[in-house]
């Protein structure tokens, strides 16, 4: 028998191996999920404010963890604003007005992922004596953000009926734009609401029928792989 064609016989075993192994340990991997809201829509946290809430920690009964990923969902309400700061009195031209508002989520040792909303940019003037007001722009949005666990720290999300702490802070907002000699600052206001998540990714600890079919199935490919080297 040529070289090539016992390459080509070993290729083709190995491809059988991988198709009776892959779907057994497709069948095995998992995910839980566990969320809590902040605020609400009728009682947001305004910028400035933050809340301290609990996940579930995985149950190490289940099995062994392979993933653990906090997420974030925010639903923002942005307001950008200007003010005339001119003297004298005029109708004063700005651009590039925007607000962003930084809504951070923390978990344990740290482990930060931060959601920007951000409104604008806007151009436009404002017209009136020293000190009027105008909104530039508004806008309510959703920013979804998640951060991934180290692997060397899934062990602090671990713990049978146990929960970990996280905190959800809605950071002073950031205001900035452009007007000739400053006639203009920038200001305005905001406040989220919305959900925090932590999901597991782990591998179950394999039922006793999850068993006997799995070395089954070893053994069907065995069976065949000895017969292929039989040809």
């Amino acid at each position: 028998m040529s070289n090539r064609l016992i390459i080509i016989r070993q290729g083709s075993l190995a491809i059988i191996l991988a198709m009776c192994i892959t779907p057994s340990l497709s069948a095995l991997a998992a995910v839980e999920s566990f969320s809590v809201d902040y605020g609400s829509s009728a009682s947001p946290l305004a910028d400035g404010d933050s809340e301290n809430l609990a996940l579930s920690e995985f149950d190490p009964s289940l099995g062994t963890l392979t993933g653990v990923t906090i997420t974030l969902a925010s639903n923002d309400n942005i307001e950008s604003e200007v003010i005339n700061v001119h003297v004298p009195s005029a109708s004063q031209n700005y651009s590039g007005a925007t607000a962003t508002l930084p809504v951070t989520l923390t978990a344990l040792d740290g482990l930060t992922t931060t959601a920007n909303g951000v409104d604008g940019p806007f151009s436009g003037s404002v017209s009136g004596p020293l000190g009027t007001i105008a909104t530039a722009g508004a806008i309510s949005t959703i920013v979804n953000t998640s951060a991934n666990v180290a692997p060397g720290d899934f062990v602090l999300y671990e713990g049978a009926a146990q929960t970990f702490a996280v905190n959800v802070l809605v950071s002073d907002g950031i205001y900035s734009g452009f007007s000739s000699g400053d006639s203009v600052a920038f200001f305005g206001s905001g406040n989220s609401y919305g959900t925090v998540g932590v999901s597991y990714d782990y591998l179950p600890i394999p039922e006793p029928g999850t068993l006997a079919a799995g070395l089954g199935l070893l053994g069907y490919c065995g069976i065949v792989m000895s017969r292929r080297r039989c040809v």
